[in-house]
């Protein structure tokens, strides 16, 4: 879903990952603008993966949380992700996030380099 609202905005640039794990390794060989990252996720939480990332970036992108209401999303600690965006994702709900951080860091959509 995410991925598919990404592209309709014209991001060409998506990578898409099914566990921390994998995450580790994909941003040792890319250099990412922005990190989606769900809560839940299989074996290590979205938590624990953000702080992992945090320790093993030089230099953090904004990382995004998804959560549904069902999640603990009172579990996540204050100021540990830049965002939240509640699923079911909305395409107004991420034109938003992006709008916020595109403008900050002065990117253009096409140009992106996400990880999911």
């Amino acid at each position: 879903m995410l991925y598919q609202l990404l592209s309709s905005l014209g991001i060409k640039s998506i990578i898409i990952v099914s566990s921390a794990e994998e995450a580790f390794l994909v941003i040792n060989s890319y250099q990412f603008d922005i990190i989606f990252l769900d809560i839940c996720m299989p074996k290590i939480d979205g938590v624990k993966t953000c702080y992992e990332l945090k320790k093993k970036l030089p230099v953090v992108p904004p990382i995004i949380a998804m959560s549904s209401i069902d999640d603990s999303v009172n579990m996540i600690p204050e100021n540990l992700f830049n965002d939240l965006l509640l699923k079911p994702i909305k395409k107004s709900q991420l034109i938003k996030i992006l709008d916020k951080y595109i403008f900050l860091y002065n990117y253009k959509l096409p140009e992106l380099n996400v990880v999911i």
